[in-house]
């Protein structure tokens, strides 16, 4: 059980030295980590990374967080995060489970970027809420999560559902989404379901691939609503900057708030590759 934010830095400090975060954890109380008055957060989980080529980077799970987190329906409120391979409240995650949490705060300038998670390989997250501001020069940045992995996994099936971004997202390089960032299918399946943005997603002068819910990647999405702005250089869609190989996107809404700007531009996707698109709708211009 986890009441304060020392005990959710104990976590974080037990995660990050191979000595924890392998079980079940449980929010009791809400809990404020006073970024505003200085206090910089230090992920749940970490990664090796390799930035000789900053276009892509290599960045995977050094000690990540392999347990289940349960938010309980808390709030951990005034995050901030600045200049990590990897921000958010977690840093990498890998066959593990985040749930039912609200985050708010502050994330800026890292490579893999999202309130609940930087970097997620095989786990699914639930349930999350997240408010706030993103600004972030990292390739890989969403309001959930911002590098969304199912890989190795024998066809098995990683969800992001029932979650819901309201935080603005600028200033990001590549691949900006009000859900997830960047999304892989290796051998695994991505499913994205029942998820809301509320955010506004990119800018006209630095971004590439920007999407409601996904910036770029493979991916399955369902039942998804978008009421966010979404803006980029190129590749701006309602639900999707730019589709990956074998994509669905189904029974999904761009509403009237969901305004569309970029060289290439759609409510629903800025650019399909290989994407199955049906039963959607786009109210906006």
């Amino acid at each position: 059980q986890i009441a304060t934010a020392e005990q959710l830095a104990l976590l974080a400090y037990q995660t990050n030295n191979g000595d924890g975060g392998d079980t079940y954890y449980i929010l009791t109380n809400d809990i404020d980590l006073n970024g505003s008055g200085g206090q910089i957060w230090n992920p749940i989980g970490t990664v090796k990374s390799d930035w000789t080529n900053p276009i892509n980077p290599v960045i995977g799970p050094s000690f990540p967080f392999r347990g289940v987190f349960n938010g309980n329906n808390h709030i951990v409120s005034d995050l901030y995060v600045f200049d990590e391979d990897v921000l958010g409240l977690f840093g990498c995650i890998q066959n593990a489970e985040v749930k039912n949490v609200t985050i708010d705060g502050v994330l800026s300038q890292g490579g893999y970027v999202g309130f609940v998670v930087g970097l997620s390989v095989n786990s699914d997250i639930s349930g999350c809420t997240t408010n706030g501001t993103i600004q972030a020069l990292g390739n890989k940045v969403g309001g959930i999560v911002g590098n969304f992995i199912a890989e190795n996994i024998a066809n098995d099936t990683v969800f992001i559902k029932d979650c819901t971004n309201n935080a603005n997202i600028h200033n990001g390089v590549f691949n900006l989404g009000g859900i997830a960032g960047y999304t892989t299918m290796d051998n695994g399946n991505v499913v994205v379901k029942n998820c809301e943005n509320n955010g506004d997603i990119g800018d006209t002068s630095n971004t590439s691939f920007a999407g409601g819910i996904v910036g770029q990647g493979d991916y399955i999405i369902r039942d998804c609503h978008n009421y966010g702005k979404i803006t980029a250089q190129s590749c701006a869609g309602g639900m999707v900057g730019q589709g990956g190989s074998l994509c669905l996107i189904q029974g999904c809404i761009n509403h009237e708030t969901g305004e569309i700007k970029g060289e290439v531009a759609g409510g629903i996707i800025g650019t399909a590759i290989y994407t199955n698109i049906s039963c959607c709708g786009n109210h906006a211009v």
